[in-house]
């Protein structure tokens, strides 16, 4: 799986949802870097990845594109990407503190 953090959302291929029993929610239109948009069914799944597991939203392609791991769900596993050495780095999670 490619780690994509300039992708919104994780990316697999329709087979692979069939295979998953996952159940389309809807659809939403995504950009491409040079400026195209196109619509993609979008499901939720649960994702594994090194211990660490969270129910995201995926979108589905064509069985001939690549799976992506997108940047919600880096978020949500709450990893970073160390391009030098291609690996995932464990971070925290934050949230916003309200002060008064």
């Amino acid at each position: 799986m490619t780690v994509d953090t300039g992708a919104t959302l994780t990316k697999i291929p329709r087979s692979l949802s069939v295979d998953l029993g996952l159940v389309p929610e809807g659809v939403v239109e995504v950009r491409f870097g040079d400026g195209r948009t196109i619509e993609r069914e979008v499901a939720s799944a649960g994702i594994r990845c090194e211990g660490r597991e969270r129910i995201v939203t995926v979108a589905i392609c064509e069985d001939s594109e690549p799976l992506v791991l997108g940047a919600t769900a880096l978020e949500a596993l709450a990893f970073s990407v160390d391009p030098v050495n291609e690996i995932l780095v464990p971070t925290a999670l934050y949230e916003f503190l309200a002060t008064a």
